[in-house]
């Protein structure tokens, strides 16, 4: 797990184990409380676009979750868990995108297979 020094975690890397409580990863997401570990909501569906989410970051409003088999970024609210929109396709230049960041302006996207960062914008309209 990577994080920058302040309070917007920039990157953390997911379990990777098959099979977890007879529940198949990489479908999903898990929110848990920062104060108490203490589980808020898991995100799962194929309308979210997750498959085998790979990385996750937050400007305290919105959480981007990186897909990297799937090829998407999954913008979620972070009060609600709702979904706000799904993006993909290689005209974003995402290719296996297994990194994200932000810093509530902006999001870059890294693709390992595509040895490309996308930046983003980070503001609510579409992208």
């Amino acid at each position: 797990m990577a994080r920058t020094t302040g309070s917007t975690p920039v990157r953390h890397r997911l379990g990777r184990h098959p099979r977890l409580g007879g529940e198949l990863l990489g479908n999903s997401v898990t929110e848990l409380s920062a104060s108490t570990g203490t589980l808020v909501r898991v995100i799962r569906g194929s309308r979210y676009g997750f498959d085998y989410p790979d990385a996750v970051a937050s400007d305290g409003t919105h959480v981007w979750v990186a897909s990297m088999v799937g090829g998407s970024v999954t913008e979620l609210s972070t009060s609600t868990g709702t979904l706000v929109k799904v993006i993909r396709g290689r005209s974003y230049g995402f290719n296996n995108p297994d990194a994200v960041a932000s810093d509530g302006t902006h999001v870059w996207v890294a693709s390992m297979v595509g040895g490309s960062v996308t930046e983003l914008s980070a503001r609510p309209a579409p992208w």
